[in-house]
């Protein structure tokens, strides 16, 4: 009897291994193994401000597909306005930059307003973070202006 259950355990494995193989799809083992290597969640924006300047941290969340097209508008405005306070006089500049706290202040409203009528909470969490993200960039600008 101990012959017998060898060779049925070597088939049982072979039968497995032929079962694994054959829902490749054309594929080898290797290709389905790093199928999903290039897919990875979303970083968190919280601490972009920390590491680069309020511009390109605009940027980095204009880069985040989650956030609405009025609030990206606003983004983008405010972008400009703060590329434009770096050639301008001080009070020209304090005013710009003034200009560009009021359009991320509309930003965050749009942003804060999706985020509460969401019921999916992997996009209200993100949504969350990226208001944070522009507050300490709000604050940020708000800090420049007040020193000119």
């Amino acid at each position: 009897m101990r012959p017998w259950s060898i060779v049925i355990a070597v088939l049982a494995g072979l039968a497995i291994v032929a079962l694994v193989g054959s829902g490749a799809d054309g594929r080898t083992f290797a290709q389905r193994a790093l199928a999903g290597v290039t897919v990875r969640p979303g970083l968190p924006v919280r601490g972009v401000v920390v590491v680069t300047g309020p511009d390109q941290s605009i940027n980095i969340i204009l880069n985040e597909k989650i956030i609405p097209d009025d609030a990206a508008s606003a983004l983008h405005d405010a972008r400009g306005l703060i590329a434009s306070a770096a050639t301008q006089s001080p009070e020209q500049a304090k005013a710009t930059l003034n200009q560009a706290v009021t359009k991320i202040d509309d930003a965050m409203h749009s942003i804060k307003k999706t985020a509460d009528d969401t019921s999916n909470l992997a996009v209200k969490l993100r949504l969350e973070q990226t208001y944070t993200a522009l507050s300490a960039i709000r604050a940020q600008i708000q800090s420049m202006a007040d020193q000119l």
